[in-house]
């Protein structure tokens, strides 16, 4: 069955594709930036356990491993380094945020396709629902944009978490 596009969906009410679309925006950047950061936080554990000057080399053969994997095994990388580098909370907080990322990017997606596609013209979520899971994400992103803000520029971030959840519920509309 092809996308209704000459059908008008009366979807503008809550903006459902909207929230959605930018929740989805979320995910994906999670997801790059924690392949990226695990990568480099691996390879650092790495170097540390063993005094290996090789480190670009190694980084950039870690990131080519994990460049076409699927989420997990980047917070199972960093499972790896727990103790060392990263915290267990963070590493709950990582799994639950690709859990999270999971449900909006598959679940939800298949919900509102089922339903447009059984010709429901009002297609809705439950916004609460979206916004546990936003939030969810956006812990895990937090964690991920931090260590590469420190890691980059060498100095605490500047941003809190609760800010960072605030700014992107607001700008997600939810």
């Amino acid at each position: 069955m092809w996308l209704r596009v000459g059908r008008s969906l009366i979807i503008d009410k809550n903006r459902t594709f909207s929230k959605v679309g930018k929740a989805s925006m979320l995910c994906q950047k999670f997801d790059q930036g924690c392949r990226s950061t695990s990568a480099f936080i691996v390879t650092i554990a790495k170097a540390k356990q063993e005094n290996n000057s090789d480190f670009y080399k190694d980084f950039l053969t870690q990131l080519k491993k994990l460049g076409d994997k699927n989420l997990g095994p980047s917070i199972g990388n960093l499972k790896k380094t727990s103790g060392t580098f990263v915290s267990k909370d963070n590493i709950d907080t990582l799994d639950k945020a690709r859990n999270s990322r999971n449900f909006i990017c598959h679940d939800l997606f298949k919900n509102t396709i089922r339903k447009h596609l059984l010709g429901d013209d009002f297609i809705d979520i439950d916004d609460k629902l979206l916004k546990e899971h936003i939030i969810n994400v956006a812990k895990g992103d937090y964690i991920i944009s931090k260590w590469d803000y420190e890691i980059g520029e060498k100095e605490p971030a500047p941003y809190s978490e609760d800010k960072y959840i605030t700014d992107i519920l607001r700008w997600i509309g939810i």
